[in-house]
């Protein structure tokens, strides 16, 4: 008998609606201005990898070929690392979609999205930093907000169902393995994230 998912519920398999709770995401993010985060959203477009940090490098990228190890990095590595493998950018386009409604975002989203599921799923080496549990609860918070973005748009995107998920899943498995989860972290995370 196969094994399913934890945490699977119909009509969403998970809550893809808590992707638009106020304070979602950590308060720097959340005081930056539309035109700020649209600054972010072209640079991916315009293929440079921007997580939103002036600290964090920028890298040029193709979106054809997302390079996703051995990453040419000059300083804060694992910052930018935690960032890069928990979809920071996804979400930078997503948010950047919901008041520009330019549809550029989303696709963009989608391939980056893509590019990491072939990634993830593959039998390459992965780097350290992937199954970080901050990077993983960052990584399910903005597939989560992509998926929610894109259900409630004016437009109708083709999206892989199975592919979110699986991340999803895969993500919320790799949280609650004792050899990945960072107990500590992850209660101080929870515990200081308002929502409301």
């Amino acid at each position: 008998m196969s094994k399913l998912p934890l945490f699977i519920s119909e009509p969403y398999r998970f809550r893809y609606n808590i992707g638009f709770i106020k304070n979602l995401k950590e308060p720097f993010l959340n005081k930056q201005s539309s035109q700020r985060i649209e600054t972010y959203a072209q640079n991916w477009i315009s293929g440079v990898v921007d997580l939103g940090y002036d600290n964090l490098d920028k890298i040029r990228y193709s979106i054809d070929c997302i390079q996703w190890d051995d990453l040419p990095l000059t300083k804060n590595n694992n910052t930018f690392l935690l960032y890069f493998y928990g979809l920071r950018g996804i979400y930078l386009l997503a948010h950047s979609f919901r008041f520009t409604k330019k549809k550029e975002y989303i696709e963009c989203s989608l391939k980056i999205l893509d590019s990491y599921y072939k990634y993830i799923t593959s039998d390459l080496q992965k780097n350290r930093m992937v199954n970080n549990d901050h990077a993983l609860s960052e990584r399910i918070e903005n597939i989560v907000y992509l998926y929610t973005c894109i259900k409630h748009s004016d437009y109708t995107f083709a999206i892989d169902e199975e592919m979110f998920d699986f991340l999803i899943d895969d993500a919320i498995h790799k949280l609650l393995d004792p050899k990945i989860y960072q107990k500590i972290i992850i209660m101080a995370l929870l515990l200081t994230r308002p929502f409301s």
